[in-house]
């Protein structure tokens, strides 16, 4: 049976605290294989919980045209390009910045879905949502 790929991402530690308990039971089931990309202060979360990640040390873009924006959006494109998944579940961040969830589901080519921990939002900081 060939492995699920699926890509995590979570910059907000509310969607990191939720994340973090569906990444522990995907990694525990033998048909998914489980990569976890977060930010700040996810990742600080994720290590403390002893959850192994890719943390990015990137600020979030506070404009679509920064150059945060633009780092951002290269490191999702580049990561999907070496490591290529069948599925994104990102976390929610803040309405009034992205990152690397929202550069994730705007670059991603495979179905995405947006884990909330607040009903009825969606981030379309990049013009793109889940």
């Amino acid at each position: 049976m060939k492995k699920i790929k699926l890509l995590v991402t979570m910059r907000d530690i509310a969607a990191a605290a939720h994340l973090a308990q569906v990444v522990r039971v995907a990694r525990f089931d033998n048909r998914f294989d489980v990569r976890v990309l977060a930010q700040k202060p996810a990742s600080s979360f994720l290590e403390a919980e002893g959850i192994t990640h890719v943390s990015l040390d990137l600020p979030s873009a506070s404009s679509p045209e920064s150059e945060a924006a633009t780092e951002l959006l290269e490191i999702a494109r580049r990561e999907l390009i070496k490591y290529p998944c069948d599925v994104v579940l990102a976390g929610l961040s803040t309405p009034i910045d992205g990152g690397i969830d929202e550069a994730m589901l705007a670059t991603a080519s495979v179905p995405t879905f947006l884990f909330q921990d607040f009903w009825g939002e969606q981030n379309r900081f990049f013009g793109k949502g889940a």
